[in-house]
């Protein structure tokens, strides 16, 4: 599920619970922890539990309960990682018109990583390592 809410929206949404709750026990209500865990995935645990109100320790308890990994501990995308063995460069006779090229790469968030400079060797290099270990 993409959380549209902004770090605001959801201290709102805390306060409002908060004004509205039978007594001071009750508990955080699911809808309200999903919005927690969306948070987290752009703001730090710090930023988070200052704005909302929430412990860290009550963030690890939910954490433990929703099997949600911790993103400070070793993620399992990690296992995934690809290490590219790139030769460098070597300039060639041959002009293709496009010496120089980039790879940009989006997460839904509205974030990107480009690199730039790159040689057509270089992107060719890159992305048939990257296909041969989807394959």
């Amino acid at each position: 599920m993409i959380s549209l809410d902004t770090l605001d929206d959801v201290k709102r949404d805390f306060a409002k619970w908060r004004a509205s709750r039978p007594n001071k026990t009750s508990k955080i209500p699911k809808r309200l922890w999903d919005k927690v865990f969306a948070m987290l995935e752009y703001h730090s645990v710090a930023e988070v539990t200052k704005e909302l109100g929430v412990s860290t320790s009550q963030i690890s308890a939910q954490r433990k309960q929703r099997n949600t990994p911790d993103p400070n501990s070793k993620s399992p995308l990690a296992d995934n990682f690809l290490e590219l063995n790139l030769s460098p460069s070597i300039p060639s006779n041959k002009s293709t018109g496009n010496t120089c090229g980039r790879i940009e790469i989006r997460r839904p968030d509205g974030s990107a990583l480009t690199i730039g400079h790159l040689s057509e060797q270089m992107i060719l290099q890159i992305l048939t390592q990257f296909t041969q270990m989807v394959q």
